[in-house]
């Protein structure tokens, strides 16, 4: 919430919080960030987990392990 973030790598499975509640709380908080880019991060790479976290705001799934180059591609993507 004090810096400005170009891009957002945002893990899934997180310990303390899920990755779908902080893009969540990352959108509604209406702060410097709630419009950055968020990538999501995980190994599962279903359809239910792809909607799930494009329905929490992310804006892109990338299924682990991904190719650098995907990665790169991704990123050059989202930075529009």
């Amino acid at each position: 919430q004090e810096k400005a973030y170009d891009l957002i790598f945002m893990d899934v499975h997180m310990p303390l919080k899920d990755g779908y509640t902080a893009t969540k709380e990352i959108r509604d908080g209406n702060g410097i960030n709630s419009k950055s880019p968020i990538l999501a991060l995980t190994a599962n790479a279903v359809k239910e987990e792809i909607d799930k976290c494009l329905e929490s705001g992310m804006n892109k799934h990338l299924a682990k392990p991904f190719d650098p180059a995907v990665l790169r591609q991704t990123v050059i993507d989202l930075a529009g």
